[in-house]
């Protein structure tokens, strides 16, 4: 089972719904085409690309509704000073400051501070409260980091 926040929850509906509604706008595009009885060869190249979107957006969309049957949303804990995943947490790792969210892969962005929490840095500090201090590994190299602040 995969573990979600809420947010990815919700990100991965309306990416359902999206997708939904993507398909539905293909095949009545197809239908529409194929519909003519002087189909020329232009119209049967379209009617293959639209068959190839329509294959990839269905493959998209069983993969995000397998995501969604098969996730596990996690509801935040009521230990504001425990980090967990969905929290905010201000760290210090080799001497540099910086805030990140701990978050589940579909939503994890670290270059706007949003880490998965199957990242090196993430399993290391969860369950962790503000002053502790903990190691992780990164190919090979050793870092510790340091918790300063968290915000549930």
């Amino acid at each position: 089972m995969k573990r979600i926040t809420c947010e990815g929850f919700e990100k991965l509906t309306k990416k359902e719904t999206h997708l939904v509604e993507k398909l539905r706008t293909l095949v009545e595009e197809k239908r529409e085409i194929s519909s003519n009885l002087n189909m020329n060869g232009e119209d049967r190249v379209e009617v293959n690309e639209i068959d190839r979107e329509i294959d990839n957006v269905s493959r998209d969309l069983s993969n995000v509704r397998y995501l969604l049957a098969s996730s596990i949303v996690e509801e935040q804990e009521k230990d504001p000073d425990t980090l967990r995943m969905g929290h905010k947490a201000v760290i210090e790792v080799g001497g540099k400051i910086m805030e990140m969210t701990v978050t589940d892969p579909v939503v994890a962005d670290p270059s706007n501070g949003s880490v998965s929490y199957n990242s090196p840095l993430a399993r290391a500090i969860l369950g962790s409260k503000p002053g502790d201090e903990r190691e992780y590994e990164v190919c090979g190299k050793r870092f510790i980091v340091h918790i300063l602040k968290i915000n549930a």
